[in-house]
């Protein structure tokens, strides 16, 4: 993460968000850096205190003002009650069709939002949190937990992500003074082995022997060493598994190791598209109890 980060904080005014804003300030005074606060209006259809009866006659530019100096003080109460040191602007459309004018009028370095998680339906495919992380070219802090961590670990795998996670794993511990360590978890059937030709890896076995497990594990820890910034000696974890959802059993490690806050990269820009459920990467977002730090491609 950058020193003297600009962050663009997502709010819906929930507690959720709240607690989210607090930690999202605790960030900004560790990195030292500026925070503006961003909330998206659809104004023609999200007025709950709007008598559905009368929403058309409402329909106009007196009303419309009068909804924008509302979502203004309810910005301002969750901005003093959070304690947070930022601005903040109300913007009329949805996320969307809004996003790009949004980051193109911020320029923020970090994007930051609260999300429930555990099948809640801020998650589901479409909803604002997925869509954020679906629509950024830039990192997505999603706060869960909303707490200082305790442990930061970075979840690598053999695509060229490896790099990139390990710097940000590397300067969140650092910003945070909290412990590493850099996880990797491979299925125990598994075809995609290290120097492989297409012809090998579609012939290759599905069970995999003690020998190749071990050479797999060996090649992995190799890379990972040889790529570690200087100075960061994390804990390195390389563990096969039998588990169907491989993110269940990665949250059973990142449990045992007390990780609460987790560092991941998305590989393509079609990452919504991976966000469907089966995903074991949406399994991990939705059932993960910690805070997550998303890294674009």
């Amino acid at each position: 993460m950058k020193i003297n980060p600009k962050i663009l904080f997502f709010t819906d005014f929930s507690e959720m968000s709240s607690k989210a804003l607090i930690a999202a300030e605790e960030l900004r005074k560790l990195g030292r850096g500026t925070m503006h606060i961003v909330h998206f209006a659809e104004f023609s259809f999200q007025w709950d205190w709007v008598d559905n009866g009368k929403k058309e006659e409402y329909l106009n530019l007196e009303i419309e003002k009068q909804r924008q100096a509302f979502l203004e003080r309810v910005m301002l109460e969750q901005i003093r009650d959070c304690e947070a040191k930022t601005t903040g602007s109300i913007v009329k459309g949805d996320l969307k069709s809004s996003f790009e004018n949004v980051i193109s009028q911020f320029k923020p370095d970090i994007l930051i939002l609260g999300h429930t998680g555990k099948g809640k339906s801020s998650f589901l495919v479409g909803g604002f949190a997925s869509n954020v992380i679906g629509l950024a070219s830039i990192p997505v802090m999603l706060f869960k937990n909303a707490k200082k961590p305790l442990k930061v670990a970075g979840l690598v795998d053999t695509t060229e992500s490896v790099h990139g996670i390990l710097q940000s794993t590397f300067e969140l511990s650092n910003l945070f003074s909290a412990p590493s360590a850099i996880i990797s978890l491979w299925r125990k059937s598994f075809s995609d082995f290290f120097n492989q030709t297409a012809y090998e890896k579609d012939m290759a076995p599905l069970t995999l022997s003690d020998f190749e497990r071990r050479n797999i594990q060996d090649k992995m820890r190799e890379k990972i060493e040889e790529s570690l910034p200087s100075k960061f000696c994390p804990e390195i974890i390389i563990e096969m598994s039998e588990e169907k959802r491989l993110a269940f059993h990665l949250i059973k490690i990142l449990d045992q190791k007390k990780v609460d806050l987790i560092v991941i990269q998305k590989h393509h820009k079609t990452f919504i598209e991976k966000f469907l459920v089966g995903s074991e990467t949406r399994r991990l977002v939705e059932f993960y109890s910690g805070d997550i730090f998303i890294l674009p491609p």
